[in-house]
């Protein structure tokens, strides 16, 4: 299997690095590979459609990162549920699933909640992707755990 082209070229880089004689690079390598791993990522383009009534041609993309920063934004219910987890799929450049994992609140009505976040989800597909009249079919929700109180200052919350 081979490796993604990203952890490829980073490895290289590492090798080459490592290879040249900089008097002190042993002793910084690992921290500047480090650094460049978290270096933010840039996102994988999605197709967006101008709304039906628009006369302007050509084509606009928006990644799949601010995708899943206004998802995630628009499924956190207040003292309901938090997104732990967003995974978008994509064909291309055409977003095939969207996934939303969430943590709840004990004894909220989990099915009602589902059902609010998937209605809020395909509303943000359809805001910001247009065209997508059957948006709530490519969404997925499922709680995937349950906190006592709000879920939003749980205390081993890492947000989406």
């Amino acid at each position: 299997m081979s490796e993604e082209p990203v952890a490829a070229f980073l490895n290289r880089a590492g090798v080459m690095l490592r290879g040249l004689a900089e008097p002190g690079w042993d002793r910084i390598a690992d921290a500047v590979i480090d650094a460049v791993r978290a270096t933010p990522r840039g996102g994988w383009p999605l197709r967006a459609e101008h709304p039906s009534d628009s006369t302007r041609e050509g084509s606009i993309r928006v990644t799949d990162l601010v995708l899943r920063g206004v998802l995630a934004r628009a499924v956190r219910l207040d003292e309901l549920c938090v997104p732990s987890l967003i995974d978008i799929a994509i064909d291309g450049t055409e977003l095939t699933r969207v996934r939303i994992e969430l943590t709840a609140r004990y004894g909220g009505e989990l099915r009602v909640v589902a059902e609010q976040v998937r209605a809020a989800a395909a509303s943000v597909i359809e805001d910001l992707l247009g065209g997508a009249a059957a948006a709530g079919d490519l969404v997925e929700v499922i709680v995937t755990d349950i906190v006592d109180g709000n879920p939003v200052s749980y205390e081993g919350f890492a947000p989406a």
